[in-house]
């Protein structure tokens, strides 16, 4: 495991990246981000912050965060630091017990341009088979929200949706009998 911290203190731009990886497997997770002084203008929004996490045979489990199953996942989010980073997935050798196992995940910062009235921070992360994760922090005329490893601050409004994946184990052939059903009324809406 590894991670790596830049700060251009004149541009004022800070950006970091982590990256975990067990070649064996093979496996592998990196999580980058940027953040950047002045927004990129998108009308009247402007992104002043980008966040990207891809892994293969790494996934998002309460386990690799020190918690047990039973723990929520509001304190998987919480515990020990908030938010969703490297420390918080399990690779090789417990995700080999899952079948093709990834993560993908996206995030960004945005402020209203010219100001800060609204500043919103938001993630996304699709983590199989285990979590489907969703976090939208939105301060309204407060301070600008940063990336969530930097700025631990709990915005005003925080809707936030961890779904649990939960896997089916549906003998073959009544998989085949669903999509022969499926492809049954499907032609019968085509006339």
């Amino acid at each position: 495991m590894g991670e790596v911290s830049l700060k251009l203190p004149k541009a004022k731009i800070t950006g970091s990246v982590g990256m975990r990886f067990a070649p064996k497997y093979p496996a592998f997770l990196v999580d980058a981000s940027i953040e950047l002084p002045t927004g990129i203008p998108l009308g009247f929004v402007s992104i002043t912050g980008f966040r990207g996490l891809l892994g293969f045979r790494y996934v998002a489990t309460k386990k690799a965060a020190g918690l047990k199953v039973e723990d929520s996942w509001y304190e998987y989010y919480k515990h020990p630091k908030a938010g969703i980073n490297i420390r918080k997935f399990s690779g090789p050798p417990d995700s080999l017990q899952y079948d093709s196992p990834f993560s993908i995940g996206a995030g960004a910062t945005f402020e209203t341009t010219g100001g800060s009235i609204l500043t919103l921070r938001a993630m996304l992360l699709l983590s199989l088979p285990t979590l489907f994760y969703i976090e939208a922090g939105l301060s309204v005329l407060g301070d600008r929200l940063g990336p969530i490893e930097k700025d631990q601050s709990t915005p005003p409004f925080l809707p936030w949706l961890p779904l649990e994946m939960i896997r089916w184990n549906w003998p073959q052939e009544q998989i085949f009998k669903c999509q022969q059903l499926v492809e049954k009324s499907s032609s019968y809406m085509l006339y």
